[in-house]
């Protein structure tokens, strides 16, 4: 017998109403609502248009209902409401308004007022399937089935929902979820597969330990649809959520080895034993793009390094969750060093600069074989291995190993700056310097100090070569010991020493003999630096450091010169030092370098500048008919500095008037306007004189006494403040000191 336990007034009425638990979803005339039977409270959730469609509401899962409405162009929508009345998961869409709902996890199947029956999944909120009922059925309503109903044998599934008409009822049968989840992921998709066994597991009824074992191998599975679809990524975390035993995965790469000890039994494998990465990858591209092509072929190698970085990632996953005592370790060590052989070598040198549980000597064993051996001395300095990685850098220097990675001697440089061991830095240089002599020099000086001292780097270069030791004296004389005028003088003689080396009188007599053909005729020094050949640049360094240093000694540098005849440039320029300047100029002029000899000159100060280009002059007078030219432009570009009576006393008796007439016209017009000049200082002066006396008579008649200051500490009497030269001063009657321009501004008769 029923009995009431209690009344809730519906003011508006019902129409429609569902419930689950303590709430009710119902539906009036207007809009649906939510009705709380523990409190009481009814709460209005959104209205529908009953012009469209009647309510209907059904419940899904614990707590949720799924509400109807339709649009104005006749289509349904279904919305998910939670047990508090807030909107949930995504919204349905139905071609036509529907009449009936019915669920059975995890689908939700709608009774169309179009006579279709339409099945949505509810997990993603897409349409599975459309189903047509039998022309002539009229369907009144739809229901979960309650109970089980026998098929006949060979029939496939179980019936779930049923449809009821006039005259009949329709039975709606269902495949097994688990086979479901299969077909999806023979069908490639994926998610949905996942999705649904996910929930298949939670509300199934298997115990914990039962449907972990199931997801693991969902997992697994999906995991390996997304490798052969080439989708590492996914891939990569479907394997992460099945912790897939990892030679599963390195069965695909031939050659990587096992992560099982050898004692342990082989896994089951999801893949055939014949599939390997390379046919994976050939299945995707043929059944993707066909015949092969150069494209298809750098696709493909694409693909392969993606394949391995995902290996690499989830053994490196695998590894980061062992204990230290895994033995597994190890062995996921070498799988990863042999995959990273095969990859981009920065992704190999990174791993191996990391903590490794290997041995040393089976990986080096790999490098080696592999030809990697700048990889090796990664992982030999990683070890604290220096002297082998130097004598492996010493192997690749010579070219007794090659290597692409190798970058040459610069990484031997930088790994040498960082070492403190003497006699293994000593060994090294000693084969560097034969391979990059200026950056083991350089390194040598730079380690001055703090692992040698300066003699034992010095002995070392003059033991190996002159040119090593004339780089050392060049920075020791540049900056490290740039006052030590024993190192100027060393290198000026070994730059002396090598230019005798590389030519001898017949190299010098022709290189004076071209210089001399050429036209216009620079500097020798000029002329040299034009020229590339080694002898050329030699004598242009010592030309270079004989300008530039004055620290060499001056009688040791010329005694060495004097061994040469035909280094008269060099000649000239260390007399020079020694203030000999006719000897200088006759060099010059022997070498027939007359624009040196000019700027010699007009280096000098400006006292001994006019004697020094008179003498030049008469150098060019004396050589005769020959030397006229140079004469005659050295007058007509020293006008004003030639002293004009000097010349034309010098100039020979036979050069006409017109041959001197631009020196004639430029001198007397540079003298004639130095008179102009100093006419105009002289009345400037006058003028200057007279404002100045006519300041001392103005003075005089206020009996004011200029004086001038022989004291120049003195102060002022009136401002106090120093009185410095050059001030115009004063004194006043009673003998005190003032500015001028104070001592007019008083009038104290104290003063």
């Amino acid at each position: 017998m029923l009995e009431l336990e209690k009344e809730w007034p519906l003011s508006d009425g019902a129409v429609m109403m569902v419930r689950h638990g303590l709430r009710i979803c119902a539906a009036d005339a207007n809009e649906y609502k939510l009705i709380f039977l523990d409190t009481g409270d009814s709460v209005p959730l959104f209205p529908y248009d009953r012009n469209l469609q009647k309510p209907v509401a059904a419940v899904y899962n614990e707590g949720e209902f799924l509400l109807v409405t339709a649009t104005p162009q006749g289509l349904g929508l279904g919305v998910f409401i939670s047990q508090n009345g807030e909107p949930i998961r995504g919204t349905l869409e139905w071609s036509a308004i529907p009449r009936s709902l019915a669920f059975h996890f995890p689908y939700v199947a709608a009774l169309l007022s179009s006579g279709k029956i339409e099945v949505h999944n509810v997990i993603n909120q897409q349409r599975v399937q459309t189903l047509i009922l039998p022309s002539g059925m009229r369907s009144h309503v739809m229901e979960e089935a309650t109970f089980d109903l026998e098929l006949s044998a060979d029939a496939a599934g179980t019936i779930k929902i049923l449809v009821a008409g006039a005259n009949s009822v329709i039975g709606l049968k269902m495949m097994p979820l688990r086979q479901q989840v299969d077909e999806l992921l023979l069908a490639e998709r994926v998610e949905q597969a996942i999705e649904l066994g996910e929930h298949i597991m939670m509300s199934g009824g298997d115990s914990a330990e039962s449907n972990a074992a199931q997801l693991k191998k969902l997992y697994e599975r999906a995991g390996m649809v997304y490798f052969r679809k080439t989708m590492f990524d996914n891939a990569l975390e479907q394997f992460k959520r099945a912790r897939i035993d990892p030679d599963v995965l390195t069965a695909l790469f031939p050659g990587m080895g096992r992560v099982r000890p050898p004692e342990e039994d082989e896994p089951e494998l999801e893949t055939p034993s014949e599939e390997t990465l390379d046919t994976v990858v050939n299945l995707f591209l043929e059944k993707e793009y066909g015949s092969e092509t150069s494209q298809t072929a750098l696709l493909k190698g694409v693909l392969v390094e993606n394949a391995k970085t995902m290996i690499g990632s989830y053994l490196r996953h695998v590894r980061d969750n062992c204990s230290q005592e895994d033995v597994r370790r190890e062995r996921i060590d070498m799988c990863l060093l042999r995959i990273y052989l095969t990859m981009d070598s920065s992704v190999l040198h990174a791993f191996l600069l990391e903590d490794h549980a290997f041995e040393l000597e089976p990986a080096k064993e790999l490098l080696v074989e592999a030809e990697r051996y700048f990889a090796l001395n990664v992982l030999l300095q990683s070890c604290g291995r220096l002297a082998d990685v130097v004598e492996i850098y010493r192997r690749l220097a010579i070219g007794e190993v090659t290597d692409p990675d190798y970058p040459g001697v610069d990484s031997v440089i930088e790994l040498l700056r960082h070492l403190d061991d003497a006699t293994l830095v000593l060994e090294a240089t000693t084969w560097l310097l034969n391979i990059d002599l200026p950056l083991t020099v350089e390194f040598l000086i730079d380690r001055i100090d703090n692992l040698y001292s300066k003699e034992e780097v010095a002995t070392q270069l003059r033991n190996h070569s002159k040119a090593a030791y004339i780089m050392f004296l060049e920075r020791m004389a540049k900056d490290l010991d740039a006052k030590n005028a024993a190192y100027h003088t060393e290198l000026a003689i070994l730059y002396i020493d090598r230019v005798g080396e590389l030519g001898d009188d017949d190299a010098f007599h022709k290189t004076e003999e071209l210089y001399h053909n050429t036209e216009p005729r620079p500097t020798f020094e000029t002329y040299l630096s034009r020229n590339d050949d080694p002898l050329s640049s030699a004598r242009v360094a010592l030309l270079a450091f004989i300008h530039s240093s004055t620290l060499w000694d001056a009688s040791t540098v010329l005694e060495k010169l004097r061994d040469w005849k035909y280094l008269r440039s060099e000649q000239a320029l260390a007399l020079a030092k020694t203030g000999e300047d006719e000897r200088v100029l006759a060099l010059y002029l022997d070498m027939r370098d007359y624009v040196s000899a000019e700027t010699y000159c007009m280096q000098k100060p400006i006292d001994l500048r006019t004697p020094l280009l008179t003498r030049l002059l008469h150098f060019y007078l004396e050589a005769g008919d020959t030397m006229a030219l140079p004469a005659r432009r050295l007058m007509k570009k020293h006008h004003r500095t030639l002293d004009l009576i000097d010349v034309l006393e010098a100039i020979p008796d036979a050069w006409s008037v017109i041959f001197v007439s631009e020196f004639l016209v430029s001198s007397m017009r540079a003298t004639r306007h130095e008179y102009n000049t100093g006419r105009v200082v002289r009345a400037l002066a006058r003028g200057e004189n007279f404002k100045a006396q006519a300041r001392l008579v103005h003075q005089q008649t206020h009996n004011i006494e200029p004086i001038i200051i022989s004291n120049m500490g003195a102060q002022c009497a009136v401002c106090g403040r120093v009185i410095a030269d050059p001030t115009v001063f004063m004194r006043f009657p009673s003998g005190q000191l003032a500015h001028l321009h104070c001592g007019k501004e008083t009038k104290s008769a104290a003063l």
